[in-house]
């Protein structure tokens, strides 16, 4: 199995001898590997999402399959028969299986086309040389390099390990991770650390929504974002250091809010608790319907019909 070409060969004549309790009979290997192999992980992943699968049955079963490769040379073989094959997204699954079953620690491979669920649970040392589709790094233990940009979910329900992504980001990156470290070195789209538990995000550029319903962890935007930061949170630190949007900090609970630039107007909104520090200024309607927490801001547009007081260089709005 060492000759990349010696292990496509074997992809013709396998026998099916797949777990008839967990996979449908017409769905067996060769259709993997063969003449539109791929077109059958799509109904693969319908088959499970009617059936209610688990994440966990779903990437288990993949070990059913014989003759998994043993190199990265024979994975690379096998990414550079897909991407000849059409519908071919969710063979991420399969693809991060075998990475994380060949004894490699530091691995390196070419994308010319996105899958979904790359680097799935991996526990590799892993750099992908391309774009990656939805759900990259997902429950990631190990490092990922991404050299290119991700789509949706990129590093959710991570517990440990590091994602970095040199590109832009999609949607929810981190979202409900519990450990370890994502760097968006470009932009993300809403949702960037959304019930996140712990762990550390920094985006290096702008971002759109980001810490709905935020638990803990700390999340750093380096460039501007969206409306509704923060909303709903109830621990863990936001840094923005460019401008907000409205409605920051609405329905916050608990934990801080920091932002370096300004503010637009409804900061606060309807907040039972935590602390929001603004160095630049804040429009209209700073802290309306409050009834817990304190917001600090630098430099104040309009204050109006709070109980505020001034502190050094800072007006402080907190509840009646």
């Amino acid at each position: 199995m060492k000759d990349a070409d010696e292990y496509l060969k074997r992809f013709h004549g396998l026998d099916n001898n797949l777990n008839p309790k967990k996979i449908p009979q017409d769905l067996i290997f060769k259709e993997h590997v063969d003449k539109d192999c791929y077109q059958s992980f799509t109904q693969w992943s319908e088959y499970y999402d009617r059936n209610n699968w688990s994440d966990k049955e779903v990437y288990e079963v993949i070990g059913d399959y014989p003759d998994l490769p043993e190199t990265p040379e024979e994975i690379q073989a096998l990414i550079y028969k897909i991407e000849s094959e059409p519908n071919l997204l969710e063979s991420g699954h399969y693809i991060s299986y075998c990475i994380n079953e060949i004894p490699d620690k530091d691995i390196e491979l070419e994308l010319k086309k996105s899958y979904s669920y790359l680097g799935r649970n991996n526990n590799k040392n892993l750099t992908l040389k391309g774009d990656v589709a939805d759900w990259a790094g997902y429950k990631n233990k190990g490092k990922i390099i991404v050299e290119g940009t991700a789509g949706d979910w990129a590093g959710a329900y991570m517990a440990e390990g590091e994602l970095i992504v040199e590109g832009n980001a999609h949607y929810l990156v981190g979202a409900h991770m519990r450990g370890g470290d994502i760097l968006i070195k470009k932009n993300c789209s809403d949702g960037a650390g959304d019930e996140m538990h712990s762990g550390n995000i920094i985006v290096e550029g702008n971002a759109g929504t980001a810490g709905d319903g935020m638990y803990g962890g700390h999340l750093i935007i380096k460039g501007c974002a969206g409306k509704r930061v923060g909303a709903n949170m109830q621990g863990g630190d936001i840094i923005i250091e460019g401008n907000v949007k409205n409605q920051l900090g609405c329905y916050m609970v608990g934990g801080k809010i920091i932002v370096k630039g300004n503010a637009h107007y409804l900061v606060g909104d309807e907040m039972y608790g935590g602390d929001i520090i603004i160095e630049g200024t804040a429009e209209e309607y700073i802290g309306r319907g409050m009834r817990g927490g304190s917001i600090r801001v630098k430099d104040k547009l309009y204050v109006r019909g709070e109980k505020h007081y001034c502190d050094d260089d800072y007006i402080i709005v907190v509840a009646d």
